[in-house]
């Protein structure tokens, strides 16, 4: 019977301590928004985060069909918000912002926005094409998955330790 408690401690314990492992930092809103269409180009970009994340390691890069990739920097963080000035070489076409952000559990979180900037809001072929980016690297979602891992390794072992006991 003290083995049972035991055990059943032990997976109360997994299943508890991998809970809260879920919530890392995740981007909340941005200016500009995602998909916006801009009349001109803004002077600084703001990444909105739940949880303020470590600026050492977080970047943030701007791309447009019409320049190459520049990195915005410095990097600046305000509370759980990075900020950073707008590279001055990009003026118009559709952008793309890459950004990284690190969690203060170490945790790498990454994730493209895009809008436009042109001259005729109307004239934005991004209007019909706008979409989220699908290939975040957030494995925010794998860890569920973990935790359920671990839950269900706790029960394999207590129907082991179980079974070998009625024999």
């Amino acid at each position: 019977m003290k083995t049972l408690r035991i055990l059943s401690s032990a997976f109360a314990l997994a299943f508890f301590i991998a809970s809260p492992a879920s919530a890392h930092t995740e981007l909340v809103s941005s200016n500009p928004a995602e998909g916006s269409m801009l009349t001109s180009a803004p002077t600084e970009l703001v990444l909105t985060f739940t949880e303020p994340p470590l600026l050492e390691g977080s970047a943030i890069s701007v791309k447009s069909d019409n320049a190459a990739s520049v990195e915005a920097s410095p990097v600046t963080l305000v509370g759980s918000e990075l900020h950073a000035p707008w590279p001055q070489l990009i003026t118009s076409g559709n952008i793309t912002v890459d950004w990284r952000a690190v969690a203060d559990d170490g945790h790498v979180v990454t994730g493209a926005l895009t809008f436009s900037i042109t001259d005729s809001v109307i004239a934005s072929p991004l209007a019909a094409t706008t979409s989220v980016d699908d290939t975040n690297t957030d494995s925010s979602t794998k860890t569920p998955w973990i935790g359920l891992g671990i839950v269900l390794l706790a029960g394999i072992v207590l129907a082991g330790v179980l079974a070998r006991k009625n024999k």
